[in-house]
């Protein structure tokens, strides 16, 4: 794909787009941004069609144009994004941010979710809505999940920025320097780079085509990040970020194996883990009760896997 920049007011091109004194530059397909304060123009004949309209908008932070709908819509600033693994729910959607930088070419994923926390976080430390402040005890920023008014059993608005839930319905999310830190490493373009204990993991929700446990034992994970495992239980924010991810199908990476339940590298779940009353009873898949976030073991499991790795830097 050729990238191009063109000094003219108004400049279309497949990935490059002028307006006024602001460079948009198309997103990699596989972010899909959650907008927030946004213009609609509806019957918008054109890609062209749409820049021209928003051009009159210089508050854009974000253009998207859908070629089905023929629909326009401009976003004022982001609260957070997708990573979509599955190309027809977006191939009629084109997205292109602001850049005011001096980059030129093709936008690279880690500059893109640079400027999509940028852009959601503006100039705050934690994200300027859903009453998010700095939790000074576990280093994150924090709300109760109610007040994202979703319909999202724990809050369904920060999306890939959140790192998990208390029991006391809390959700904690990523400060803007976490996030902004977290585009210098590498997941593959299918993880979200997360940070526990003060280190990067690069966390990914899958569909898997099978519902066996040799998913488990054979370390799928293995296949679909570098270096990854399902979930471990390292932090115990995480125990809320694997139901909030996976749409209730909180499925630890564990499994029973000759006796005792081990990780999908072998090693054994902890003793400290939360069981819920009367678990565990050998059955082979650990899996997350949403409420009160405790452990149960089921025979059998729905294909959603959730997995993590250590997250390497961008070189």
């Amino acid at each position: 794909m050729v990238c191009l920049n063109f000094a003219h007011l108004v400049v279309v091109f497949i990935d490059l787009v002028v307006v006024s004194s602001y460079i948009y530059r198309q997103l990699p397909m596989r972010y899909l941004p959650i907008g927030f304060n946004y213009k609609t123009i509806s019957n918008v004949a054109s890609l062209e069609e749409c820049y021209d309209q928003i051009n009159e908008y210089s508050e854009a932070i974000a253009l998207q144009y859908n070629y089905t709908s023929k629909v326009c819509y401009s976003y004022s600033s982001l609260q957070s994004y997708h990573i979509e693994t599955y190309p027809s729910t977006y191939n009629q959607t084109v997205w292109y941010i602001r850049d005011d930088s001096e980059c030129s070419g093709c936008l690279t994923g880690q500059r893109a979710q640079q400027l999509m926390g940028q852009y959601s976080y503006l100039n705050s430390t934690c994200i300027p809505r859903y009453d998010f402040q700095y939790n000074d005890t576990w280093g994150y920023c924090s709300s109760p999940c109610a007040n994202q008014n979703s319909t999202s059993k724990y809050g369904g608005q920060v999306s890939n920025y959140r790192v998990g839930v208390f029991t006391d319905a809390n959700c904690f999310i990523m400060t803007r320097p976490q996030v902004i830190k977290g585009a210098d490493y590498d997941c593959d373009s299918v993880g979200m780079p997360l940070i526990y204990n003060d280190i990067y993991y690069c966390y990914a929700v899958v569909t898997l085509n099978t519902t066996s446990v040799t998913a488990f034992s054979d370390n799928a994970c293995s296949t679909i990040l570098t270096n990854g495992y399902g979930v471990k239980l390292i932090h115990p924010l995480i125990y809320g970020e694997l139901t909030l991810m996976s749409s209730g199908q909180g499925y630890v990476g564990a499994y029973y194996s000759n006796g005792s339940y081990v990780y999908t590298d072998g090693t054994a779940l902890p003793d400290n883990v939360t069981w819920a009353s009367g678990y565990p009873k050998g059955n082979t898949f650990v899996n997350l009760q949403a409420i009160p976030l405790t452990l149960i073991d089921k025979a059998n499991w729905t294909g959603v896997i959730t997995c993590m790795s250590e997250a390497p830097a961008i070189s």
